[in-house]
C-alpha cells in the first residue's frame, strides 16, 4: 500500500474538512513503483510526525494528487464506504 507523507503544517487543510491533497503538499510516496503509477490507487496519508491522517485515492499525474476517502482510521474502503 501506498503510504503519503504530508509536508509539516499542511495537514491543516486536510484536517479542516478539505478532500483534496494537492501535489505541493506532499514531503513523499512511498510504496512499490507500479502502485504509484497506478491512477486510484488506495494510499495512507500520514503526517511529517507519521501519525494516520486519512486514506485517500492517489494520481501521480494530477496536480490534486490525492483525494480523501476517509479520516477514520477503520473505515475499510468498500462499495459501501463508496
Amino acid at each position: 500500500m501506498l503510504i503519503i507523507t504530508i509536508k509539516q503544517g499542511k495537514e491543516k487543510t486536510l484536517l479542516a474538512g478539505d478532500p483534496w491533497i494537492y501535489a505541493s503538499a506532499i514531503e513523499r510516496v512511498d510504496g512499490r513503483p507500479n502502485e504509484k503509477m497506478k491512477a486510484g490507487a488506495t494510499a495512507i496519508v500520514q503526517s511529517s510526525a507519521h501519525v494516520f491522517l486519512a486514506r485517500a485515492a492517489y494520481n501521480s499525474k494530477s496536480q490534486i494528487r490525492a483525494r480523501v476517502w476517509t479520516l477514520d482510521e477503520g473505515q475499510p474502503i468498500d462499495h459501501a464506504l463508496i
